[in-house]
């Protein structure tokens, strides 16, 4: 009996050795499904990489109306994968009802393709287009959301340094303790300037209301958005004027900032401008006194400027420039404090360093000592409000308040 009971037991563990055996080879016949239903979706391999990355450069395929973008993928192996590099302008960034899903760039089409959907995207990224009399926000359709369109504005109208804005979509928060650049630059449907989100946001339901979003209600491939400016002279000036300026200045060691609000204040930016004391162009520089200083002291020759040479738009900015480079480094060289030698540079330009001098002292060698053992603060009152030239004295109030604003605007354009 007990004989019979062993062998039953061994009977049943080969029987389930064997099941098991027989289970297992049949689970290895059968092979796993794949993770994704095409893995062209997720997967850029070298060759596309190197397709897309010359067509951007190229331009190929791209829409004109679009600056050209460049990707946020970086190859690691033979996958692309989303970096959080800096997104200058991007060819691809999220959507928001894309955010859950990895995106891929076709290098045949520049259209989007998601691993949840064979849904083809255009081109995402908003663009931005700066003309003289407005902004012009263009929307792809596929992101031209009023959420979007709102998320874009306020990144344009609250920041203070909006040309460097790189994903109008961005949802991170944004510090709004600064003045905004386009603070009553752009005003509202009631005239008002826009300082926090609650005004953007009425501006844009106003404007949606009003039917001013070109192309929000129809099946157009964009939808733009017209935003006036108000003051637009310095944009206009500062996009015309900025390689000459820029150039310059640098040779002679002159704030741009400066010799842009120079020129605002002596003619408004007119080349052709001629003063009652016969001051011309841009900068109104008079051929006997400014245009002979620089033409024996930096140009190294006799003689003065003609009128058609201080017309020339790029010569009188050079000339100025030059003649600022010159109160600044070498007839005021004495002065030791640099915030009180811009202050009697500025001054010095409209009225004359001797009569701004005279202010100070009687000989130019007393005033400088006397400027010398003053506070900046003591030379800028002495100069706004001891000057006998109420012209002179306004003009470097005048002159200071631009300077800042073309600050401003300069480091908005960086």
């Amino acid at each position: 009996m007990k004989i019979k009971r062993n062998l039953l037991w061994v009977f049943t563990g080969v029987w389930l050795l064997s099941v098991t055996l027989s289970v297992y080879m049949l689970l290895q016949k059968v092979k796993p499904k794949a993770q994704f239903k095409s893995v062209s979706q997720n997967i850029l391999r070298m060759d596309q990489q190197a397709a897309e990355m010359n067509m951007l450069a190229k331009g190929s395929e791209l829409d004109v109306r679009l600056p050209a973008r460049v990707s946020n993928l970086v190859q690691r192996g033979e996958v692309v994968e989303p970096i959080k590099a800096k997104q200058k302008v991007a060819v691809l960034s999220k959507l928001p009802d894309l955010e859950n899903r990895r995106t891929a760039l076709n290098a045949n089409n520049t259209s989007v393709l998601t691993s949840n959907s064979n849904e083809q995207v255009a081109e995402l990224a908003p663009s931005l287009v700066v003309y003289p009399q407005e902004l012009i926000f263009e929307f792809p359709r596929a992101v031209a959301t009023e959420q979007n369109i709102k998320r874009a504005m306020v990144r344009l109208l609250l920041s203070k340094t909006p040309f460097q804005e790189t994903n109008w979509l961005d949802k991170s928060p944004m510090s709004l303790k600064q003045k905004p650049f386009f603070y009553k630059r752009v005003l509202d449907h009631n005239g008002q300037p826009m300082r926090y989100p609650i005004a953007v946001y009425n501006y844009v339901n106003h404007l949606l209301k009003t039917g001013a979003v070109e192309g929000f209600t129809t099946q157009s491939e964009y939808v733009l958005l017209h935003i006036p400016i108000e003051d637009k002279n310095d944009l206009v000036q500062v996009d015309k004027y900025s390689h000459i300026v820029g150039n310059y200045a640098k040779q002679f060691n002159i704030s741009p900032n400066l010799v842009f609000a120079i020129m605002e204040v002596e003619s408004n930016f007119n080349p052709e401008a001629v003063s009652p004391s016969n001051a011309l162009g841009l900068m109104q520089l008079k051929a006997n006194a400014a245009g002979q200083d620089v033409y024996k002291l930096i140009d190294q020759r006799d003689g003065r400027p003609g009128k058609k040479e201080l017309f020339d738009s790029e010569n009188n900015i050079r000339m100025g420039t030059a003649y600022l480079g010159l109160l600044k480094h070498d007839y005021l060289s004495g002065v030791r404090n640099a915030k009180s030698r811009e202050f009697l540079t500025i001054a010095s330009y409209n009225g004359g360093l001797t009569a701004v001098l005279e202010a100070f002292s009687d000989s130019k060698e007393k005033a400088i000592n006397k400027i010398n053992r003053l506070h900046p603060n003591q030379v800028y009152r002495t100069l706004r409000y001891g000057l006998k030239s109420q012209e002179t004295r306004l003009y470097i109030e005048k002159v200071l308040k631009a300077k800042d604003r073309y600050q401003e605007l300069l480091d908005s354009y960086v």
